[in-house]
């Protein structure tokens, strides 16, 4: 009996030994467990914040982009109605002085009291016009007596 009691008892320290030794392996496949799962969340999490950062600033570049575009249209659009106008004015000027003879009468077709407005000569160069337009990235065609614009 004694040998059967001890045998008992041997047998039972085993099985706590046993249980011992896998509660640690266990614990310890749950804390790599718990690390790779903690590892994977952080890996995710810069990833998304590293592609946030980077549509943000592919974004930032798009509207600084579509900004300078729209500032330079509007800059293109002041010049031409700038030169539009310029054009016009020069082109009444032009008309005005056919209107009146070589001898500075006035034809019957013009008002009484519409006086020619007096210009120094360097007013009506038509190389000037043309340089100012070509400094402002315009093209105008030279139509006989009429400027436009292309």
């Amino acid at each position: 009996l004694y040998e059967w009691k001890t045998q008992l008892r041997v047998w039972r320290e085993w099985r706590r030994y046993c249980r011992r030794e896998q509660e640690v392996r266990e614990e310890k496949i749950r804390e790599a467990l718990f690390r790779e799962n903690k590892n994977i969340r952080l890996a995710d999490l810069h990833f998304q914040k590293s592609r946030l950062r980077y549509y943000f600033a592919y974004w930032k570049c798009w509207t600084r982009t579509q900004v300078e575009e729209k500032r330079e249209r509007m800059q293109e659009l002041r010049v031409r109605n700038l030169m539009k106008q310029c054009l016009a004015a020069a082109q009444e000027v032009a008309e005005s002085k056919e209107a009146t003879g070589p001898s500075g009468e006035r034809d019957g077709d013009c008002p009484e009291d519409c006086v020619p407005v007096e210009h120094p000569p360097e007013y009506y160069d038509p190389s000037k016009i043309q340089k100012t337009a070509k400094q402002s990235g315009l093209i105008l065609r030279d139509d006989g007596r009429k400027l436009e614009l292309c």
